[in-house]
């Protein structure tokens, strides 16, 4: 999967709005895309109180459960079979020249601070323990 830094794409936004060579669309993403396994693996150590995902589920459980869901159309196997053990490149060059964007929030610091968001806000019950780096709120 590619991640960004919501502050990437404000930076890349706010110049889209006042560049005079900005033109059409921007692919905005972080240059190390990750599967879903080793993004939680960022979280392990802020959050090792917390049961994360520790494995990868193999292929046939995935086309097991788009059956049972309901999704048996050729795109949703297409889908799968296309992105779940493939990581995806993008050429952010566009948005390199014409924003200025050629440095990104490292992905580590992007995953922690989704997750403290969604503790702070309760949308995942607990956080991180007491004195673990949980930033101060300004």
């Amino acid at each position: 999967m590619a991640f960004v830094d919501v502050d990437d794409v404000a930076f890349a936004h706010c110049n889209a709005a006042f560049a005079p060579n900005a033109r059409g669309r921007y692919l905005i993403s972080a240059p190390e895309p990750m599967f879903m396994l080793d993004y939680s693996n960022l979280l392990k150590p802020e959050y090792a109180e917390r049961k994360l995902p520790f494995l990868t589920l193999p292929m046939w459980l995935l086309w097991f459960a788009v059956k049972v869901l309901g999704h048996t159309k050729a795109t949703d196997y297409g889908l799968i079979a296309a992105s779940a053990f493939r990581l995806p490149r993008f050429d952010t060059g566009k948005a390199a020249r014409d924003l200025g964007l050629t440095e990104y929030f490292p992905v580590k610091k992007t995953a922690i601070d989704m997750a403290d968001a969604l503790c702070r806000l309760g949308i995942v019950k607990g956080g991180r323990a007491a004195g673990a780096g949980a930033r101060k709120q300004d």
